[in-house]
Parts: structure tokens; sequence; C-alpha cells
């Protein structure tokens, strides 16, 4: 641990020197350099000096850094990510239509999973468990509807469909 905490704090060290060195050489170069080729090589050798002294910092930092940069680039591509799959019928609805009703009630239950308070995936999925005389998955998604849905009027369409 001892040893690591030195590494850490020498690494750290080297990098703000370099750091600062570069600081010192960019702000000469803007501040009063002779002439314009030394003035580029001046700056061109400041910055790599200030990215190679990024370096050091890079293995304490990058874990810290990497949140909410991936959260800020991934609000541009997924936009309305919120963190669970998309509200989306499609494939339950697929193997309705093609019989394979035993998967179309596990796609109910994820549905379900992520959106307690959709009635629709209750409705449905109550009907292909009644269709396929699977009376547990009815109790479960019963039980499972009357302790999530909220909305009052939601519980009581619910209840009717319970007893058709």
């Amino acid at each position: 641990m001892k040893s690591r905490v030195f590494r850490v704090v020498v690494r750290w060290g080297f990098g703000l020197a370099l750091e600062l060195w570069a600081f010192r050489k960019i702000h000469h170069v803007f501040n009063g350099s002779p002439d314009m080729m030394s003035a580029f090589a001046g700056c061109l050798f400041g910055f790599a000096a200030l990215i190679a002294g990024a370096f050091f910092f890079l293995p304490e930092l990058a874990p810290l850094m990497a949140g909410p940069v991936v959260r800020f680039f991934s609000g541009f591509v997924f936009p309305n990510e919120t963190g669970k799959a998309p509200l989306d019928y499609t494939l339950a609805r697929f193997y309705v239509k093609n019989g394979r009703l035993a998967e179309a009630l596990e796609q109910y239950f994820k549905i379900l999973e992520n959106y307690p308070q959709e009635l629709a995936a209750y409705r449905e999925g109550l009907e292909v468990a009644r269709s396929t005389g699977d009376a547990a998955a009815a109790e479960r998604l019963a039980k499972m509807a009357l302790r999530k849905l909220k909305n009052p009027a939601a519980r009581e369409e619910f209840l009717r469909l319970g007893q058709g």
C-alpha cells in the first residue's frame, strides 16, 4: 500500500512539474518570442509536454472522468435512454401471432419489469396466460398488477378483466 501511494505521489509530482514547465514555455512563446519559427517550435513542444504531463495523471483520473464523459456523449447518441429497455410490444405480439405463447408471456413479464404501470401489458399477458391455461402465470400477473398499478382506474379495469 505504501509503495503504491509513493508511486502515485512521484508520478503526480512529475506530471505537475511537466505541466508547469509546459505552461511556462507556452506563456513565453505568446509573450515575446523573438521570431516566428522559434515561437512555432516552442508552442509545439509546449503543447506536446502539456499532453505528456496529462498522462501522468491519467491512471487515477480516467475512472473519475469516464462516467460523465460517457453520459454526455451517450445523451447525443441515445437521447431518450433512461437505463431501461424502450417500451415495445412488437416482439410479444409477434410471438402471439405466430402461436409462440410461452415466449410471448415471457416478453410481457419483461415489459412489466421495466414498466410496471403498463395496463396493456397486464391485459395482453393475462389473455395469453388464459389461452395457454397457465393458471400460475395468470395468478402471478394478477398479484403483480394489484401490487404495482397505482392508478385507481387502471386497477378497476384490471379487476374487471380478471373476472372475465
